[in-house]
């Protein structure tokens, strides 16, 4: 059911629409994921076609698209990479709904962690076995 109301304000006319009754849900309500980067799909169903959602996280190492939206969706999310000892938990709101995102703890040891930091921080990416190799020898040299 939706209800459209007409305001005219200094000689502009907007149209507002109010939906009602719209309800969502998601594919899945948790995920557990490696502590490498993840980007992956999940499915929002609406009640309605033009039922409107909005998506937010409460962590910066996690992300959605798009943020906004009416009925039903595909929505991409992102978690990355994490050089943290141990895992590390967010939850992205979608439509609504709560998505619990655990992610594993990283078990490489420090200085390979430190390397994957740096690596992705600055590139944007991890070290291939070869740069990790390297990496390690050289701060091993300089201990």
């Amino acid at each position: 059911m939706t209800r459209t109301g007409h305001l005219t304000i200094a000689g502009q006319t907007f149209t507002v629409t109010q939906v009602a009754g719209c309800s969502f849900t998601l594919d899945t309500t948790s995920l557990v994921v490696p502590w490498q980067e993840q980007q992956k799909m999940l499915q929002l169903t609406a009640s309605g076609p033009i039922c409107p959602w909005t998506s937010y996280p409460d962590q910066n190492w996690t992300e959605q698209y798009p943020q906004t939206g009416t009925g039903s969706a595909s929505i991409q999310y992102t978690v990355y990479t994490s050089a943290n000892t141990g895992g590390r938990s967010a939850n992205l709101y979608i439509g609504g709904q709560t998505l619990a995102v655990t992610q594993n703890l990283n078990p490489a040891v420090e200085n390979e962690r430190f390397v994957d930091l740096m690596y992705f921080g600055f590139l944007g990416r991890l070290p291939t076995a070869a740069e990790l190799s390297a990496q390690l020898a050289a701060l091993q040299e300089a201990a």
